[in-house]
């Protein structure tokens, strides 16, 4: 890259889905710290210094932790040449707090180090747009807020087109037809292309998913797009699964896994949910949302939209709204449930008979 080579490069960050959200501002500021001390010479006992210091273990907002890592060590930078910050994927792996979070850390601190230029890419997040558009901000500290890598109003999208092609061309069911119909209707969006190819290539009902994608219409803005296949995604599911009113096995899955503040493994929900016996079944058939990590089972959300539809408003949700508090009560109930029977178990182990522990 241009600016490495010329030692204008002070970091990058990039999120993903892989990027675990509860450490994810974390991570982002070690990351820029150790590229700092890699890419700025002047700066690298500095920064390596700091890195040392065993208080930052226990230095747990954000906004503190960006300062002793990144901010001061960039104050300190001789000359007043540009350097560059880049920060991919916002959307990604981030909750709107986080993201309030991280641009209200930046808008704040920044004015003092002109010198520095950050870089963010997203997608049009409107919880994003607000902050950047805000007209009490400085007009010289936000630029091209509304800068589009691709021309979201072309009527072709070359690289989307070829994305959909390379995942769907050898299922068998999925016709070009259909292709030309996925293209269609993401519009320009990837987020939209790439759960529908999720989906379709882990599903056993391709044909009942491409006809309800194809009655689908078409919303303008990316939030109602998602919203809107993801509720299709989950009312299909639901009809596989026989969800009605009093019997809610896909829910109680997805209220595990959006709640948990580590991922789940697939044993795990089901130890949780120890009347569901369709746990392996849903989490597959959830593949368009959900991917589960071939080691270890964990199941992980593959995009911080769907954790927010889901955890939003039952208007937005609809039957697929998940109550935050009334999932952690659960998931804490079936906690202490889970190790009672394990306590039991050793206490049956070590004496022979039955014993209650809890």
């Amino acid at each position: 890259m241009e600016w490495q080579l010329s030692g204008q490069l002070v970091g990058r960050f990039f999120l993903s889905s892989e990027t675990s959200p509860e450490k994810v501002l974390r991570d982002l500021c070690f990351t820029l710290a150790k590229d700092m001390a890699a890419n700025q010479r002047d700066l690298r006992d500095i920064v390596t210094d700091i890195l040392s210091d065993e208080s930052l273990d226990h230095l747990l907002q954000f906004g503190a932790l960006f300062r002793q890592l990144v901010f001061e060590p960039l104050q300190r930078l001789p000359g007043t040449r540009p350097v560059y910050i880049i920060i991919d994927g916002l959307d990604h792996s981030t909750t709107k707090l986080q993201r309030r979070e991280l641009l209200d850390t930046l808008i704040r601190l920044l004015p003092s180090v002109k010198h520095v230029k950050v870089f963010l890419t997203s997608l049009p997040l409107q919880d994003i747009s607000d902050i950047l558009i805000d007209p009490q901000l400085d007009p010289q500290l936000v630029c091209g807020s509304e800068m589009q890598l691709l021309d979201i109003h072309a009527t072709s999208h070359p690289d989307l087109e070829a994305y959909v092609e390379s995942r769907l061309k050898n299922i068998r069911l999925v016709t070009k037809e259909h292709r030309k119909m996925i293209i269609a209707k993401a519009d320009g969006h990837f987020l939209y292309a790439a759960t529908v190819c999720r989906m379709l290539k882990g599903s056993r009902r391709i044909h009942d998913q491409l006809k309800m994608i194809s009655a689908a219409k078409a919303p303008p803005e990316i939030e109602e797009k998602t919203d809107e296949l993801y509720t299709s995604v989950l009312q299909q599911i639901d009809i596989e699964h026989g969800e009605g009113d009093e019997d809610k096995p896909i829910m109680d899955v997805l209220s595990m896994v959006i709640v948990a503040f580590q991922p789940l493994s697939i044993g795990s929900i089901s130890t949780f949910l120890s009347n569901n016996d369709q746990v392996d079944e849903i989490v597959k058939d959830l593949s368009g949302v959900l991917k589960t990590a071939d080691s270890t089972h964990l199941v992980k959300i593959i995009h911080p939209t769907f954790r927010d539809f889901l955890l939003s408003d039952q208007n937005r949700a609809g039957i697929h709204f998940v109550d935050a508090r009334n999932s952690h009560a659960r998931m804490a109930i079936a906690c202490l449930e889970a190790l009672e029977s394990a306590l039991n178990l050793v206490a049956e182990l070590g004496n022979g008979k039955g014993s209650q522990v809890l």
